[in-house]
């Protein structure tokens, strides 16, 4: 089995997806597993732990790149053509949809949330040369002031899963 994580809709899907198709044995799959988080049902916060404020961090990166960015579910431009139709038009055909719920008591600290920033392709270290440490900072002070304790309530999302299966 092939796997995609998170990168998928920054490949030229189509192509991607064709490339793995012979490698493949008979019967082997490509699964693409992915957050979803549009149109499904946000869980509540546990009593006392304030959400990750992305959209002012995002202001931060803002400022910091000079570029506007989005999460998917936080205001990203919506994707012409879902992970389903483009599988659908590769040999694999149509694939399957499973759903596994997310874990809705993710408590992340000041630096698992800035660690998790600097993990996006758009935010890495290298993009920021010179501005990591001011990035760093920038973020710290707005986490710090949303939470005393440092600690914030995070939601990924639910797993959607998309298997097709060679023949």
């Amino acid at each position: 089995m092939a796997t995609f994580g998170r990168s998928f809709h920054r490949t030229d899907r189509e192509a991607a997806v064709e490339a793995i198709y012979d490698p493949l044995e008979p019967r082997g799959a490509i699964g693409l597993v992915v957050h979803a988080v549009t149109g499904r049902e946000r869980p509540r916060a546990p009593e006392g732990v304030p959400p990750i404020p992305h959209q002012r961090i995002l202001d931060v990166i803002e400022e910091c790149t000079g570029l506007r960015h989005s999460l998917p579910g936080h205001g990203a431009e919506p994707v012409v053509d879902g992970f389903e139709a483009a599988l659908g038009r590769t040999r694999f055909g149509q694939p399957r949809v499973a759903y596994a719920p997310g874990r809705p008591d993710v408590i992340r600290t000041i630096d698992s949330v800035t660690a998790g920033y600097l993990a996006l392709s758009r935010v890495a270290a290298h993009v920021l040369g010179d501005r990591l440490d001011s990035f760093r900072n920038d973020v710290r002070r707005v986490l710090e002031a949303e939470s005393a304790d440092g600690r914030f309530w995070d939601w990924p999302g639910d797993t959607e899963i998309y298997i097709a299966q060679k023949p």
